[in-house]
């Protein structure tokens, strides 16, 4: 039952964000509304020309791909990799293992998108010194990450699951700070090209896990049909509840 309180837990978890913000200090809200509200009439007032948004777009284009092969290594990395691995040493069932690793990643990347947040109600000085603004050092991270894994589920070099825990922890670390100072860098953009640059910069969170979507329906029957032919007992080779694949499923 476990796994299952566990995922209860982060089911609810999405509260806290309205809880924070209750709690929040709105001071600098307030003092700062005239001076936004006067900004933002002026920037209204010009239209971004065609020629604009294209220098724009070439500005924060290193942003746009940066988060783009951050997407797709996180989305196949648990929706297509991790999902063909459990471990027989482990202290739980075939079909639990995917539960923990979602959990286990969830936590990370929670942390690390709240990480500037908690920095900034401490100490708001020290949030530029925390910051990342090489989004892209993430992003290879990660993506040492998939072809990590993606090694570990084709050639089962991995005997404990612990170190998967380990990893993906850190994986979920390295989505979620990718997130929060891909908007960083972001914020930091000319005032009249903010706007767009703030739309233009989802694009690769969008197309990254539209790929990795794709990419996720090829990869994992590839990998887990591998695994199949090369180990002993198949309940190891698919770690998500499946009816009709995993014997363990009535467990």
């Amino acid at each position: 039952m476990l796994p299952n309180n566990a995922m209860m837990i982060m089911a609810g978890s999405p509260l806290l964000y309205l809880l924070f913000y209750a709690i929040m200090d709105k001071k600098h809200s307030s003092n700062s509304r005239a001076e936004l509200d006067a900004s933002e009439t002026i920037e209204s007032q010009t239209n971004l020309t065609w020629k604009e948004k294209v220098s724009a777009a070439g500005q924060i284009l290193p942003l746009v791909f940066a988060l783009f092969v951050c997407f797709v290594s996180e989305y196949i990395i648990i929706q297509a990799v991790i999902t063909t691995m459990a471990f027989p040493s482990a202290p739980f069932p075939p079909r639990v293992h995917y539960r923990y690793y979602i959990f286990i990643f969830l936590s990370g990347e929670f942390m690390a998108r709240s990480y500037l947040a908690v920095i900034a109600s401490l100490k708001p000085s020290l949030v530029n010194v925390f910051a990342i603004r090489k989004v892209w050092i993430l992003s290879l991270m990660l993506f040492g990450e998939l072809i990590f894994f993606t090694l570990a589920a084709w050639y089962r070099f991995l005997h404990d699951v612990w170190i998967v825990f380990i990893l993906i922890f850190a994986a979920g670390l390295e989505a979620g700070a990718a997130f929060t100072n891909a908007f960083v860098v972001v914020s930091e953009t000319d005032a009249r090209i903010k706007e767009f640059a703030m739309g233009f910069a989802t694009i690769g969170m969008g197309g990254g896990t539209f790929i990795a979507g794709v990419l996720g329906l090829l990869m994992e029957p590839i990998i887990r049909d591998h695994c199949l032919l090369v180990s002993d007992v198949g309940d190891y080779c698919f770690t998500r509840p499946f009816s009709g694949w995993n014997q363990t499923i009535a467990c």
